[in-house]
């Protein structure tokens, strides 16, 4: 991948993430935060994969993602909407354009 592709979508989860993120937060929600918005996947089975956390560890990093508005609540199949899709790829359509 060009340099110059990953160091702007790399800037663009930085500055979503300050959005989002509160300094108490400690590296799991930051990293769960990075998974959702870099794999456009949200699941209690992905971040545990992802994070290596344990299940209840993961169902805890989902409900601070959800009381943020960052994803959607559960539907009977357990997919969750990520909420801030819209912003992500404002975002980077914005960076493309400038390009």
């Amino acid at each position: 991948m060009n340099k110059s592709i990953e160091n702007s979508s790399s800037c663009k989860i930085d500055q979503i993430a300050r959005k989002y993120l509160k300094d108490s937060d400690n590296d799991t929600i930051r990293q769960a935060l990075e998974v959702v918005m870099t794999d456009r996947n949200v699941s209690v089975s992905h971040l545990q994969r992802q994070l290596r956390v344990g299940y209840n560890r993961a169902v805890e990093v989902i409900e601070v993602l959800e009381e943020r508005g960052i994803i959607g609540p559960g539907d009977d199949a357990n997919q969750r909407k990520i909420l801030i899709l819209d912003e992500l790829n404002t975002k980077a359509s914005s960076e493309t354009n400038m390009n």
